[in-house]
């Protein structure tokens, strides 16, 4: 009977680590999306670009996940096209149950990604990240992170530290909404003399047209990006290379 208590208390044991990794395991949410970005002025590539992206972020319990693909199509070039992503992870160190949603810090977390492409781009980085609570904001995470390159050739001679925002606001205008969204990376500390600190601007401005075409919760934009890039590459601009790109694209972007 003993016997039958303890494996019964085993069981009981086991089938509840298994639906507390299950429930770890299982997104909280989870969005996929697709875009089309179309402009002109980039430097050390041509001029005019097209480019393709996926996107697709989750949360978990944990923390969270994003990842996308950039494929770019160029005129003129010996190359037609460049593929250029990066996957990333957040782990919380903070209580997942407790409610912060009235602090200014809402989670602190570890936050580590690859980023990987044609060409001898793989590069990884870690470090911490937080959540701010900042009014007007759907969110705002800041990051500081330790860059690794995994192949030290051509331009990817990066290592060093950066600094990244990324950041979400939504504003109601009759029907739908404008959402003004982007990123931020600022490599300020580089350990190689051939790679200068550089930094990249990366706000996208769009309308959700999809609330006015199909139904009240469909999510599709059309908008502009703006992307600057300040000695891209790592490359020290000066009067014999301009290597400060002030990019200006169509977007079009829709989730599924």
């Amino acid at each position: 009977m003993r016997r039958l208590i303890r494996i019964s208390h085993l069981l009981t044991a086991s089938l509840t680590s298994c639906a507390s990794g299950a429930n770890l395991a299982a997104p909280l949410w989870s969005d996929f999306s697709s875009a089309f970005v179309a402009g002109s002025g980039f430097t050390l590539d041509p001029d005019k670009q097209r480019t393709v992206s996926l996107e697709y972020a989750s949360g978990y319990r944990w923390g969270d996940t994003f990842t996308y693909l950039d494929t770019t199509f160029f005129r003129g070039d010996e190359r037609t096209y460049s593929l250029f992503g990066e996957t990333a992870a957040r782990w919380s160190v903070m209580d997942s149950d407790e409610d912060r949603s009235n602090q200014a810090v809402t989670d602190v977390l570890v936050a580590a990604s690859l980023e990987f492409g044609s060409g001898t781009v793989e590069t990884f980085t870690l470090g911490p990240s937080v959540d701010l609570n900042v009014p007007g904001f759907d969110y705002l995470h800041l990051g500081l992170m330790r860059r690794e390159s995994l192949n030290r050739s051509g331009f990817n001679n990066s290592d060093g530290w950066q600094f990244v925002p990324t950041w979400s606001l939504t504003i109601p205008a009759g029907r739908s909404e404008w959402v003004i969204d982007g990123f931020a990376k600022w490599i300020f500390a580089t350990d190689h003399s051939d790679y200068h600190p550089n930094f990249q601007f990366n706000p996208q401005i769009k309308y959700n047209i999809g609330k006015h075409l199909f139904r009240s919760d469909a999510r599709v934009y059309l908008g502009i990006e703006y992307y600057y890039w300040s000695n891209k590459y790592g490359v020290k601009s000066s009067s014999a290379v301009d290597s400060d790109q002030h990019a200006v694209s169509f977007l079009a972007k829709y989730h599924f």
